[in-house]
C-alpha cells in the first residue's frame, strides 16, 4: 500500500500538469466507483451533465488521485473534491454538485460470510439514491447537499425555481452592510454592486436561518470578497460574493415614526445611510445634518428609516395668530421697535400680516424668530395679505 506522503506527492504532480478551465456543468456524484487504471479521473466518480460534449469530455478526463491499492478503498469527500477541482483551475461558481455527499473509490474488502447465504454486491459505477444529509457535517464551499434522488443519466437537468433576484440581492446586501459596519466600526459604510447569480439567489431563498458573513481579510474600502454561509433544509450552503465597500455622506433618518405635526428631535432621528436604491422626489432635498433638522415639524408622517427632507418637514411655527409680538422697523442706524398683534400663524422666513397697537395700522412682517418680526411693508389690500409665503 502506498504511503500517504507518496500518494500526496503523486497527486501534486498530476495537478501541476493538468489543464485548466471548465465551463458550467452539473456533477452527479456516485456513492462508489471502481477505477479502471492507475489514476482516478473525475468521470469515474461523477457523471457530467448539462455540458457540451467537449466540456463533458474535458471534465471527465481530469485526474484526481492515484488509484487505491488492490483490495483497499479510499473516500473522497466534497471538500476534498472541491480542492482538487480548484487546483485544476475549475471555477466552482459554474459547477453544481448533486448526488452522493462522498464517494468510495476502490474494491470492497471481502468478508467471509457467516452463513452459506450468498449476497450480491451492487455493481460498481452505478447510480444510487442520495442518502440523508449528515447534519453534523461541516459546511462545504461550493458543495451543496441534497436529499432527493439523483436524476437518471441523460435526463434533463432540474430547472431552478423562479426567484426574485432583486429581493435576494437586497437581503444579501443588508447582511453585508451589517457585517462591514460592525467590523469597521462605522455606520456610514455601505456595500454596493452586490449581484448574486440566479443559483445563489435560489439558495438564498431556501435559507432557514440568518446569513453568516465572513472574509479572509479585514474589510476596507474598494472591491471586497466575502463568504456567505447559511443552512437550508437540504444542508449547509456556502459561496463567495463580491461587492464594493464605500463610505457615503450621511443624512438625517427617522429612528421612530414621526406623526404629522410632531417636532423632529434627537430622540427620533439620527445620522444614517440610505438604501442604495432610494430615489428622492422631484425638487426634494435631503437634510444632511441634525442641527438643521432638529426643531422642524413633520409636514406628513415620516416612517422609521425614512430620510428627513425639506418636503416632508418644515420649520416650526414661531408666531401664532393673536400673539403679541415684537416688531422691528427701520434700516441703517435708525431702528424702531414696537408691539403688534399677529393676525395669523407664521413660520421662520414667512411674511405675515400684523396690526400695530395704538393706531391699529396693518403691516406685513417677516418672521425672524419666536415672537419676533421685521417690518416688510404696509398692508395695502387684502390681495397683498394673501400674497404671503406658502
Amino acid at each position: 500500500m502506498q504511503s500517504p506522503l507518496t500518494t500526496a506527492a503523486f497527486a501534486l504532480l498530476l495537478l501541476a500538469s493538468a489543464t485548466a478551465g471548465a465551463h458550467a456543468a452539473d456533477l452527479l456524484l456516485r456513492e462508489r466507483a471502481m477505477p479502471t487504471g492507475s489514476i482516478v479521473r473525475l468521470g469515474e466518480i461523477a457523471t457530467v451533465l448539462r455540458a457540451t460534449p467537449s466540456e463533458a469530455a474535458r471534465l471527465s478526463a481530469l485526474p484526481l488521485m492515484p488509484a487505491p491499492a488492490p483490495g483497499t478503498e479510499q473516500v473522497i469527500r466534497g471538500q476534498q473534491l472541491r480542492d482538487l477541482l480548484e487546483a485544476h483551475g475549475v471555477d466552482l461558481m459554474d459547477i453544481r454538485f448533486d448526488g452522493a455527499t462522498r464517494v468510495t473509490v476502490g474494491e470492497r474488502r471481502e468478508r467471509r460470510p457467516s452463513s452459506p447465504t450468498t449476497t450480491t454486491a451492487p455493481a460498481a459505477n452505478t447510480l444510487e439514491a442520495t442518502p440523508a444529509p449528515n447534519t453534523k457535517q461541516r459546511s462545504q464551499v461550493g458543495f451543496r447537499l441534497v436529499t432527493e434522488a439523483p436524476p437518471k443519466p441523460g435526463s434533463r437537468p432540474r430547472r431552478l425555481p423562479q426567484i426574485d433576484t432583486t429581493a435576494a440581492a437586497k437581503s444579501l446586501a443588508d447582511s453585508l452592510n451589517a457585517y462591514v459596519r460592525r467590523r469597521m466600526g462605522d455606520d456610514l459604510m455601505r456595500v454596493r454592486d452586490v449581484q448574486p447569480t440566479p443559483r445563489q439567489a435560489a439558495s438564498l431563498a431556501e435559507a432557514v436561518d440568518q446569513l453568516v458573513i465572513t472574509s479572509t481579510e479585514a474589510p476596507a474600502t474598494g472591491s471586497q470578497r466575502f463568504l456567505v454561509s447559511f443552512a437550508t433544509d437540504a444542508g449547509p450552503v456556502r459561496f463567495p460574493v463580491y461587492g464594493t465597500v464605500e463610505r457615503v455622506e450621511p443624512v438625517v433618518v427617522a429612528t421612530a415614526p414621526i406623526p404629522r405635526g410632531s417636532l423632529i428631535t434627537n430622540a427620533n432621528t439620527r445620522l444614517g445611510v440610505l438604501d442604495e436604491d432610494f430615489r428622492p422626489r422631484a425638487n426634494e432635498s435631503l437634510i444632511p445634518d441634525l442641527e438643521t433638522a432638529i426643531g422642524r415639524e413633520a409636514a406628513r408622517s415620516i416612517q422609521t428609516g425614512q430620510p428627513v427632507t425639506d418636503s416632508n418637514s418644515e420649520p416650526p411655527i414661531m408666531v401664532r395668530r393673536g400673539d403679541l409680538v415684537d416688531v422691528k422697523a427701520g434700516s441703517g442706524g435708525v431702528v424702531v421697535r414696537m408691539k403688534a398683534t399677529a393676525r395669523r400663524d407664521g413660520r421662520e422666513g414667512e411674511v405675515v400680516e400684523i396690526e400695530a397697537l395704538g393706531d391699529r395700522r396693518r403691516l406685513e412682517g417677516r418672521v425672524t424668530g419666536y415672537g419676533e418680526l421685521s417690518v416688510v411693508s404696509s398692508a395695502r389690500s387684502g390681495a397683498t395679505s394673501a400674497r404671503r409665503a406658502r
